[in-house]
């Protein structure tokens, strides 16, 4: 069973989680697939009332709960405009401790999500536009089993 996350790096305003869920759900609804919106860090101290009555989710606490539901696959879909500490250093501290805690819990981590399209975007393509785009990545991330995928730009390395 594996899980699918759409992450950002997580802000104090209610909108950004409100954006994130809006992406994660255009990618769901494109793709097929479940994909849940989670940030590294901040969100989760944004009030449940300021978001609708539902509480944002961190990366770290919500692939420990997958976890102990039975998944034993994470994949990670990077919503960053590029490669970060975050990323770099944080996402990989936080998936290993996962990791250790869970040994048979395999995680795949995308390039960051926005990266790739830079190039491709052109002025006034819209969210929805770009969600088509993704989620055609995000359906062949999905169903390959292969170390490194190679689609649209996007690259991902299992870890």
């Amino acid at each position: 069973m594996q899980a699918i996350f759409l992450v950002d790096n997580g802000s104090l305003r209610p909108e950004a989680t409100f954006n994130l869920r809006r992406v994660a759900a255009l990618l769901s609804e494109r793709s097929g697939y479940s994909v849940q919106a989670a940030s590294l860090l901040h969100s989760n101290k944004v009030p449940a009332e300021d978001l609708d009555g539902e509480p944002a989710v961190t990366l770290g606490p919500a692939v420990e709960k997958a976890a102990q539901a039975g998944v034993d696959e994470v994949i990670v879909l990077p919503f960053f405009f590029g490669p970060s500490l975050a990323l770099t250093d944080y996402l990989p501290e936080r998936m290993a401790a996962a990791q250790g805690r869970f040994p048979g819990l395999r995680v795949r981590v995308a390039m960051p999500l926005v990266e790739p399209f830079l190039r491709m975007i052109e002025p006034g393509f819209t969210e929805e536009q770009v969600a088509n785009a993704a989620s055609r990545a995000v359906i062949v991330l999905i169903r390959d089993s292969l170390t490194v995928v190679v689609l649209l730009g996007w690259m991902i390395y299992l870890s």
